[in-house]
């Protein structure tokens, strides 16, 4: 598993694939790179020593900040324990012996 860093820009590419029927063509966007395409495929030959031949798809992404990730869940975390809920005193014990729990509502 890889975690991205919070607020930090990432390019990757996907190169020297086979298709399935021969070599696949590049796309367009690769075979005449614009500036932005071409920004991308320079930052790749940077990160990696390559060259910019065999790229078959490009792209760069912008890992969101920290707030940006987790407002949304934590808006729904406080909307939640703020409401009423009727297991809101449920205790569980594990079970130890066998493959079923129990859960008790201790009011």
């Amino acid at each position: 598993m890889t975690r991205w860093d919070y607020g930090h820009t990432y390019v990757a590419g996907v190169r020297d694939l086979d298709g399935l029927f021969g070599d696949p063509e590049p796309p367009a966007a690769l075979a005449d790179p614009d500036e932005e395409v071409s920004g991308i495929l320079d930052s790749l030959v940077e990160a990696t020593g390559g060259d910019r031949d065999g790229y078959q798809s490009v792209t760069r992404f912008t890992v969101g900040s920290n707030e940006s990730v987790t407002a949304p869940i934590r808006a729904m975390t406080a909307t939640a324990r703020a409401e009423d809920h009727p297991v809101r005193r449920l205790r569980s014990n594990p079970p130890l012996l066998f493959s079923k729990g129990a859960a008790d509502d201790h009011r």
